[in-house]
């Protein structure tokens, strides 16, 4: 005897990325469906579809040799002079899956450098993901500016990405404080301090935690 595994799918989204430091007026936006059971390409391609503004986005697609795992992107989301939004949208019924959905994501302005995002990335090597609107100046003094109480952080700045990594592997919900002042690529400054409780976990497969947190106005450091 046998059992038919039902078949289903996950969504699983990265944040909004510039396509390089040069150019911070376009985004794209990658992400994975990961499903339980064998789906042809073609066919997982129909379940996905996005818009802004109205006008559909072109999304491309790379497909794993078992077919259970479908990696997309979609391009060109453009940012202008005002906030806005790019609507992701999945619906599992042209295949004949009960699931469906949509995620409306902020879109910055132009000239909106802020802080977007903050999540721990478990594994392989744990590490503070922290992600900005804007990519960001490479070489900059990141100490101080960004503040976990356990000690010295270790920095790598990837385009709109900020790694923060601490000293040895961390369990249990720590305090983190970004300090007004990091760098985007052009030299222009953050305006916002930003305080969140982060839960570290023992290691486990797949999991990426987001703290609740607060951004505060500027105020001189002081909370």
């Amino acid at each position: 005897d046998f059992q038919t595994i039902k078949q289903n799918f996950r969504l699983d989204r990265d944040n909004l990325k510039s396509y390089d430091s040069k150019n911070m007026d376009w985004y794209y936006l990658e992400g994975k469906l990961f499903c339980a059971d064998v789906i042809k390409g073609d066919a997982i391609e129909k379940v996905l579809s996005s818009k802004q503004n109205g006008q559909s986005l072109n999304i491309s697609w790379e497909h794993s040799a078992n077919m259970k795992i479908h990696q997309f992107r979609i391009d060109s989301i453009k940012r202008e002079i005002d906030p806005g939004s790019v609507n992701v949208q999945w619906n599992g019924t042209v295949i004949d899956i009960e699931s469906e959905g949509n995620d409306d994501i902020s879109v910055p302005a132009l000239g909106d450098f802020k802080l977007i995002d903050i999540n721990v990335v478990q594994q392989p090597e744990q590490y503070i993901r922290i992600h900005f609107s804007d990519p960001l100046l490479k070489n900059q003094n990141l100490n101080g500016l960004v503040n976990l109480n356990v000690g010295d952080l270790r920095f790598i700045v990837e385009e709109n990405e900020l790694r923060a990594y601490p000293a040895v592997r961390q369990v249990g919900t720590k305090e983190i404080k970004i300090e007004s002042g990091i760098k985007n690529i052009k030299g222009f400054k953050s305006q916002e301090q930003t305080v969140m409780n982060l839960m570290f976990e023992e290691i486990k497969p797949n999991i990426r935690l987001t703290g609740n947190g607060v951004i505060l106005p500027k105020s001189d450091g002081l909370i």
